[in-house]
């Protein structure tokens, strides 16, 4: 009813009956993490764990607790503990942890194993999809990410990474088909727009790219990258004056943006720490820099020659591709990914990323 004091009293007056009722343990640690009190409903979910070791939902929720206090090794053994006792959304979340704690393969393995619990799960296909679309591993995440939009028609964010990855393997046609979908199935939402509009802008329909452009800008109009691509647009078609007014509002949207000026000063020391060869540094600041600005595609392509350096290829070709698909102008981005590529083995996909750094720059080295 609504009525969360009164929620929590009656928890209590049961506990002051029955100390060991795992139940009212748990939902009286629901509802203080609710009010932010989150040692309060840790040690909730510790008591619920000692009257009950199994209860998969208590394990569960105490990993979310520490998961968020920042500790991400004691959540991670929590939600293992929950995931063995049958928790799909425990294995689910113990993929999302380690890909956020940089364990690529490690979240890749849990992601799996959340589709064998349920393979009929739409949310835990499109996650490893996502996960190996950060590994740089296209054709297995779009596998993923098809199957993920099969099984629910109506999920507009399987659509749209589908159409992130198909863009990022060179099929714009097939990228463009699922984003449009993605419009129409989350209308209100700016993201797909303006994804769709950079892929049209990409595929050369300008026309087609400014309308979905503009109707991103209507959704959010200090959506800086909407506004970017949509003067690049304006360029292309000859109106130079309306062009720069949009990058000029792009500038001043910039100088209001607290994640912006992070994400810049976050890049600057990345920058700094690689002329001082400190590449731990380098690492630590660009990825701060991609937390404030996941669309940071200079971030991306340092990011990626930093892992390159350290012997990790498939970490960097994940970044090297996010970069050139940002930034498709970019030469020194497909020169790395070329470079990527070559240690992996993949020789053709190599050479032909070599080829279209030289075009876009004939002297680069």
């Amino acid at each position: 009813m609504g009525d969360r004091e009164g929620a929590l009293n009656e928890y209590r007056s049961a506990l002051r009956i029955d100390p060991n009722f795992s139940a009212a343990h748990n939902n009286l640690g629901t509802l203080l993490a609710g009010k932010g009190e989150l040692d309060a409903a840790a040690a909730q979910y510790r008591a619920a764990i000692r009257a009950k070791p199994n209860s998969a939902e208590a394990h569960h929720n105490l990993g979310r607790i520490l998961w968020k206090r920042g500790d991400w090794e004691a959540a991670s053994t929590e939600f293992r503990i929950a995931a063995s006792l049958g928790s799909l959304e425990a294995q689910i979340n113990l993929g999302m942890l380690l890909g956020q704690n940089g364990q690529l393969a490690a979240a890749i393995t849990a992601h799996r194993d959340a589709v064998k619990l349920r393979p009929q799960d739409a949310v835990a296909h499109y996650l490893l999809g996502g996960a190996l679309q950060q590994q740089g591993d296209l054709e297995a995440a779009i596998s993923e990410l098809r199957e993920s939009v099969r099984l629910d028609e109506k999920f507009a964010l399987g659509y749209q990474h589908l159409g992130l990855a198909l863009r990022q393997k060179g099929e714009l046609a097939a990228a463009i088909a699922a984003l449009s979908v993605a419009t129409q199935l989350d209308s209100d939402n700016p993201d797909p727009h303006y994804q769709l509009g950079f892929t049209l802008y990409r595929k050369g329909d300008v026309t087609a790219a400014m309308a979905a452009l503009r109707r991103s800008l209507a959704l959010r109009p200090n959506y800086t990258e909407a506004r970017y691509s949509l003067g690049q647009s304006l360029r292309k078609l000859g109106k130079p004056a309306e062009a720069q007014a949009e990058i000029a509002e792009v500038k001043r949207l910039r100088q209001l943006d607290t994640d912006w000026a992070q994400a810049t000063l976050q890049y600057n020391l990345g920058v700094q720490a690689l002329g001082k060869r400190d590449l731990s540094e380098a690492r630590k600041y660009f990825q701060m820099a991609l937390q404030h600005k996941p669309a940071f595609a200079a971030a991306h392509t340092n990011l990626g020659g930093v892992l390159l350096e350290a012997g990790e290829t498939e970490p960097a070709i994940s970044h090297f591709l996010v970069a050139v698909d940002l930034k498709p102008e970019d030469a020194r981005a497909f020169y790395n990914l070329s470079v990527a590529l070559a240690r992996k083995g993949e020789t053709k996909a190599a050479a032909e990323a070599r080829a279209r750094a030289y075009a876009l720059d004939p002297n680069l080295k």
